[in-house]
């Protein structure tokens, strides 16, 4: 509920906004009535006739809330719309009805003459009521065209804060695939190790339960630090060469500290180095390198997954059951748009996984510098 400074300053601020609506009006209207009166020969007091308009719309002025409030009540819409349009329209008129004589006292007020409510009074309040019947329905029209606006706008919010959800629940769906995916392969490497190495097999496990762990902790975020990212795709790169050995060589480049508070979809960047170990170094028996390397290009976030194997066909990779790429598209394409990117290429002898997206901070949850493991 806002408070009551608040509420005071919102009423102050629609009275003025009544107020000076209703001010042009007189103007027009007593100017209007002065130049009528001029070209048919009569006399006319400017002045007088700007006096009594102002004193007619700062009646209006005050009516102008009651009105409203009573259209907001009985609005024309579905289902009273005809029952609301007659309450309407007899309000309209007992406004006027009470508005005309008020005007037609003001008249001789400010002329000063004296008020006599005798017949010809009541003929010249009937002959000024329709125009303050037409003012309170217009009035009445001008709170229902508000009032379909808000509707509109409302409306409008609800079905964006839906997509929205109903986005949000798509890409946590699309989290929590890769995760089944990533523990499979994980506990590969180590059903490798028990028989060959059982203490390597002991830290492999107590790396990936530390990866898991974190990885819960963060199941509900869209976006996270680039650091706490890349922390988690060293883990996963220490569990790799546990694997493989002096085979497997990484490194991890980022171009400067302060992109490591970027922001970046948690479990975007391990999928793309699971591949490049994958198509890079699993179908050969010397010795493979993949790199991430990490780096500002103007108002976008630069992320490049390097390796020196014979890269892969993305789209055979997708019709092949991949759950990286397929995956990492649809999330960027989920939460940027048109705005992101992933795109492959070969350079010389490395095959290049890019991805872009808009470079935004968030703020970092662990450690400020990455280098080459």
């Amino acid at each position: 509920m806002p408070s009551a400074p608040l509420h005071l300053r919102r009423l102050l601020t629609r009275a003025l906004i009544i107020y000076g609506a209703w001010t042009p009006a007189g103007l027009f209207f007593a100017t209007q009535h002065h130049i009528l009166t001029i070209q048919s020969g009569l006399q006319d007091d400017f002045p007088e006739r700007l006096m009594v308009m102002f004193i007619s719309m700062t009646m209006w002025a005050l009516a102008t809330p009651f009105v409203m409030a009573f259209a907001d009540r009985f609005p024309l819409s579905h289902p009273h719309r005809w029952r609301n349009a007659a309450l309407s329209f007899a309000a309209a008129l007992l406004v006027a009805a009470m508005i005309a004589p008020a005007d037609i006292t003001n008249t001789f007020f400010v002329a000063r003459e004296r008020v006599v409510f005798d017949g010809q009074f009541l003929k010249e309040s009937i002959a000024v009521a329709h125009s303050h019947l037409l003012f309170g329905l217009v009035a009445i029209g001008i709170a229902n065209f508000a009032r379909l606006q808000r509707d509109g706008a409302l409306r409008r919010r609800s079905a964006v804060q839906s997509r929205t959800a109903l986005a949000h629940a798509r890409l946590r769906r699309l989290q929590a695939d890769l995760k089944p995916h990533f523990l499979f392969n994980s506990l590969n490497a180590v059903a490798a190790l028990v028989h060959t190495d059982p203490p390597a097999a002991e830290r492999t496990l107590d790396t990936l339960s530390d990866l898991l762990r974190r990885s819960i902790a963060s199941e509900d975020a869209l976006e996270v630090p680039l650091a706490e990212e890349l922390h988690f795709v060293e883990d996963y790169l220490a569990i790799q060469k546990t694997r493989f050995g002096g085979r497997l060589q990484t490194a991890v480049y980022v171009q400067s500290p302060d992109l490591l508070t970027a922001a970046i979809p948690p479990f975007m960047i391990q999928p793309l180095v699971e591949n490049a170990i994958v198509h890079g170094l699993s179908a050969r028996r010397s010795t493979g390198a993949v790199e991430v390397r990490i780096r500002r290009n103007g108002r976008w976030l630069s992320v490049e997954v390097r390796d020196d194997g014979p890269g892969f066909d993305p789209d055979d990779s997708m019709d092949a059951g991949s759950v990286g790429v397929p995956h990492a598209r649809a999330r960027l394409r989920y939460l940027y748009g048109e705005e992101q990117a992933l795109s492959f290429r070969r350079d010389d002898d490395a095959f290049v996984v890019s991805v872009r997206l808009p470079l935004r901070p968030v703020a970092a949850t662990r450690g400020s510098e990455h280098a080459a493991a």
